[in-house]
């Protein structure tokens, strides 16, 4: 294994740990597709704001357009109470997505 790959399997360890320990969150989710990062932001969205994930693979989202598209810690107005303030750990992956508009948020 090399450097890069060590060092990061230690820090979604030390991450994973942090969540189980702290509080953070009973669950740390595993997410290796775009339904499940989906299903994700939308428990977020339902009230479990600080879950905590870890990407177990690249993600494409790329899918999602206009309203479908999977906001983790949406923006309702003035409502800061759906801010995220768990962990999602890219564990060194990514997450591909397209942005073709723009929402007024206030």
């Amino acid at each position: 294994m090399n450097m890069r790959k060590t060092l990061l399997s230690t820090l979604t360890a030390a991450i994973l740990w942090l969540c189980s320990t702290t509080g953070w969150s009973q669950t740390t989710l595993e997410i290796a597709t775009a339904e499940e990062y989906a299903e994700f932001a939308a428990r977020v969205n339902e009230g479990e704001r600080s879950l905590c994930a870890v990407l177990t693979a690249d993600i494409d989202l790329t899918a999602y357009q206009g309203e479908d598209f999977p906001m983790l810690g949406a923006n309702d107005g003035d409502n800061i109470d759906h801010a995220y303030h768990g962990t999602l750990d890219g564990a060194g992956h990514k997450v591909t997505y397209n942005f073709t508009g723009w929402r007024h948020w206030k």
